[in-house]
């Protein structure tokens, strides 16, 4: 059964979807590893009946055997889902029933992405006041708003700093020259600490990395 789920992102990455540039996204793991010397292990399938409900399910393991850490038994699923699955984009929006009315499904969107060089919104018809309409955060858009659907076609685990140049590329980053070369790695950097803060490219957090293709649009 194919499943959906939604998914954040800024208006620059909208773009980069829009313009075929992204076709894949890196989110931060909830379960970082308990401790130095773990690895991921995925429980792919098996006969113990105690375990059958934790089939496709990754946890921790520690390399050596030692330092077991209790937390290495927590069993988690990526929370956006497996090939196959889709994802609906939640972005930055509008529509043309504010401020006076709430939203309903056939009314016309305005979406921020759309919008780069006029970040005060759309200017509203019929105001004798110029009134701005202002932009509603990605997280409050409903599935009916919506006009991006992708589909899952991998899904795997790699720390932030591991991603290749291809893979940067694949973000939707832009290169950055140092004098030697393109490189769209630190371009990746930029856009990463820009949506997760200064320092957080350093953390080099274990990341699920989501390939995508865009299904509609």
């Amino acid at each position: 059964m194919i499943k959906e789920r939604p998914i954040l992102f800024s208006a620059p990455m909208i773009r980069a979807i829009l313009e075929g540039r992204k076709t894949q996204t890196r989110m931060i793991m909830k379960h970082q590893p308990p401790a130095e010397g773990y690895q991921l292990s995925w429980l792919v399938t098996t006969t113990d009946r105690d375990k059958k409900h934790l089939q496709g399910k990754a946890h921790w393991i520690n390399i050596n055997g030692k330092n077991i850490n209790k937390n290495s038994e927590v069993y988690f699923n990526c929370p956006y889902g497996k090939s196959g699955d889709r994802l609906w984009v939640r972005e930055t929006w509008q529509h043309e029933n504010y401020p006076l009315g709430p939203y309903e499904s056939d009314c016309q969107v305005f979406y921020r992405a759309d919008y780069m060089d006029d970040p005060l919104g759309v200017d509203l018809e019929n105001s004798t006041d110029k009134l701005r309409r202002k932009w509603n955060p990605s997280i409050h858009m409903p599935r009916e708003a919506s006009r991006i659907l992708l589909e899952i076609t991998n899904v795997r685990i790699e720390r932030l700093r591991d991603i290749s140049e291809e893979d940067a590329k694949a973000e939707g980053a832009y290169p950055i020259d140092f004098g030697f070369g393109d490189c769209y790695a630190m371009g990746f950097n930029e856009i990463w600490e820009s949506i997760n803060g200064i320092g957080s490219w350093d953390s080099n957090p274990y990341c699920w990395v989501i390939e995508f293709k865009v299904i509609s649009k």
